[in-house]
């Protein structure tokens, strides 16, 4: 490992043992055009929704394949996760909910640039998975499971949307996904799909509910080493050159930083952009020729 990122890993004390949505290709093109007409700023009033007024800034050269790389489990391991925020790319980065002192990790997050997720636990297939304190489980009366998921969702502020950690189980059970597409609806946040299940109804439930929605196409590090990671990351480029886009989901893990840092700057020669979540989003939106969505100039500061 090189670079300034792997030599903190080096010397660091802690141990190291630690598609389905895809844009069109013509995606980027299309929002390349759309950002370039006058007019198209961020939009300001609090009625815009949560995925728009919190979305981060847009990088240059979006007429070319799209990768947005989310970084779930941010904020536990609160070392890796200052080494991730300091990635020079705009990341999306997905923070556990109960983690710690939440506010101003996110806010430095936002600052660097990044979007940001909640990361919401969810009931998994296998019961004896511990998915921590609050997590939305199927078998909770409706009236604590709609706790549950405002005690999430009230965490912090500044985030675009929500995706599942773990969530096997809950994502496969249609009323319990209904319960909470309601609740991201009236928030205006999307719904990322980690997609840990082949069984889930997350698709349906968001469309039901008028929730903008995404899944993954790549998990990066289920194999724990930088090289699997790096092979993972040429399987998102292949994606992304045959589709328009790509979301590959990791972890603040030691491997994991160190091949994002080694990967990031061959992007350029190879023609890839990365994105914030909400850019594919956007495409998807409009290639589809839905309503005009505001673009954001925002530059990550905290709000």
């Amino acid at each position: 490992m090189t670079g300034p990122i792997a030599r903190s890993l080096k010397t660091s004390p802690v141990a190291m043992n630690k598609a389905r949505l895809i844009a069109p290709s013509i995606a980027a093109l299309v929002l390349a055009a759309f950002l370039a007409a006058p007019g198209n700023v961020r939009a300001q009033e609090p009625s815009a929704p949560g995925w728009v007024r919190f979305a981060a800034a847009l990088p240059d050269k979006l007429n070319r394949p799209v990768i947005a790389i989310v970084l779930d489990d941010a904020g536990l391991n609160q070392r890796l996760t200052r080494l991730a925020i300091r990635i020079g790319a705009p990341l999306t980065i997905a923070f556990m909910a109960y983690a710690d002192n939440l506010e101003r990790q996110v806010g430095a997050a936002r600052s660097a640039g990044h979007e940001i997720l909640l990361h919401l636990p969810m009931e998994a297939m296998n019961l004896e998975e511990r998915t921590g304190p609050n997590a939305l489980l199927t078998g909770l009366p409706d009236e604590e499971l709609a706790r549950r998921i405002e005690w999430n969702l009230d965490r912090f502020i500044g985030y675009v949307g929500v995706n599942n950690h773990m969530g096997s189980r809950f994502t496969a059970d249609r009323p319990a996904m209904e319960t909470l597409m309601e609740r991201l609806a009236g928030r205006g946040l999307l719904f990322l799909d980690s997609r840990t299940t082949a069984r889930t109804v997350a698709e349906d439930s968001a469309r039901a509910a008028g929730v903008p929605m995404l899944a993954r196409d790549v998990f990066l590090d289920n194999i724990q080493t930088e090289e699997s990671v790096q092979q993972q990351l040429a399987v998102a480029e292949d994606i992304a050159r045959a589709s328009g886009a790509a979301i590959a989901i990791g972890h603040p893990h030691a491997w994991t930083l160190a091949a994002l840092e080694a990967w990031l700057p061959g992007l350029e020669e190879r023609g890839i952009t990365v994105v914030p979540l909400t850019a594919i989003l956007r495409s998807r939106r409009l290639a589809q020729n839905q309503e005009t969505i505001p673009t954001s100039t925002n530059n990550g500061a905290n709000q």
